[in-house]
């Protein structure tokens, strides 16, 4: 009876009021500490030290496998569970992501930005939306197999063909895939919340644009990535956008180990599922370390001295399976960012005060 009980709750918030269990857990922290049994397998742990034990480079706190059980048997990084193949597989594509990587494909990200940030003029000018237009635009381009990277430049596909010339089509398939949700629909949910943001703050936009005026633009009036990358308030800017919603929010569960561990007074047996909340969810539950952390405060990141916020600004995770693509993300949202704010003179059409609605969470690495 007491497993239902713990059950019901969940299965009621989640199913019935779309995923809203997680912004109860303030609540429950506050009334029973740190440590709360959350269903009958399950505890969250509202620490960080505790956090980055688990999360460690040399944890022995595994990925729960069921996390990815929806997706099937998937053969990509991700979908790893084994961490030494997982060592090997990411020691494959990590040089596709490195800084120098991603500075040598920022000329070409600068490229397909002149384009998005075209298309939203054009947009304003018909006075229609043209998200259906684009899309159709992209299956076109698809199905008459055109691809226009005349670049010769490796691509993660090379890299991974060159070590595993014996990789089936099915795995690169499987790669693609989790490349393709891993890279876009987080990084545009975030930049598409900062912009949210940035635009429900006119102060924070006033001061964006006092230090965008004074970048240099190349001959197409585009910033590049290498001089936003220098501005300390566009910087904190997507610090915030991260701190308040992070490329992949949700339950980032792990197995405690063989022996189980100890929490306090509290003892963990093996395979009790522990997790934390990523971003977002978790940020009401740890005011101590973000002085109002539900507002969209820029400032927070520019005081040198407050380490402990910066070392707990966790957005892609952390340890051996900590997100690949991270850099890659960071010059999207520069890039991107900079460009469209001093760009376009854009306003919200719906600037009520209320804040957005979370409605589910995704599933975190």
């Amino acid at each position: 009876m007491s497993s239902i009980k713990l059950i019901i709750p969940q299965v009621y918030q989640d199913v019935i009021l779309d995923g809203h269990y997680i912004k109860d857990y303030p609540r429950l922290h506050e009334k029973y500490g740190p440590i709360v049994r959350m269903s009958p397998n399950r505890v969250h742990i509202n620490d960080p030290n505790f956090y980055h034990k688990v999360y460690s480079t040399d944890t022995k706190f595994f990925k729960e496998p069921a996390m990815f059980r929806f997706a099937g048997e998937l053969d990509a990084l991700p979908f790893i569970m084994d961490p030494a193949a997982r060592k090997v597989r990411r020691g494959i594509v990590n040089p596709m992501f490195s800084p120098r990587a991603i500075k040598d494909f920022s000329p070409l990200a600068l490229q397909i930005i002149k384009g998005a940030l075209k298309k939203i003029g054009d947009s304003y000018e018909t006075g229609k939306p043209q998200c259906a237009q684009w899309a159709n635009e992209v299956r076109e381009r698809h199905q008459n197999g055109v691809y226009t990277d005349e670049t010769g430049r490796q691509t993660v596909f090379d890299a991974i063909l060159d070590a595993e010339p014996d990789r089936s089509t099915k795995g690169l398939v499987d790669e693609a895939f989790s490349l393709v949700i891993g890279g876009t629909e987080t990084t545009v949910t975030t930049i598409t919340y900062g912009v949210w943001c940035i635009l429900k703050n006119p102060n924070v936009e006033k001061k964006m644009l006092e230090e965008l005026r004074t970048v240099e633009t190349n001959s197409n009036g585009l910033m590049e990535c290498q001089n936003l990358m220098n501005l300390p308030y566009l910087t904190a800017v997507i610090h915030e956008t991260l701190h308040i919603s992070s490329p992949a929010p949700g339950i980032l569960t792990r197995l405690v180990p063989s022996g189980g561990t100890r929490y306090g007074n509290h003892f963990l047996p093996a395979d009790v599922r522990n997790f934390r909340l990523n971003s977002a969810a978790f940020n009401p539950l740890r005011p101590n370390l973000f002085p109002k952390p539900e507002a969209f405060m820029p400032e927070r990141w520019l005081d040198n001295s407050d380490k402990a916020s910066k070392k707990n600004l966790i957005p892609f995770s952390k340890g051996p399976r900590m997100c690949v693509g991270l850099n890659l993300s960071y010059m999207e949202a520069y890039v991107f960012l900079g460009n469209l704010i001093r760009r376009f003179d854009l306003s919200l059409h719906d600037n009520t005060p209320e804040p957005l609605k979370l409605r589910w969470m995704t599933l975190g690495d």
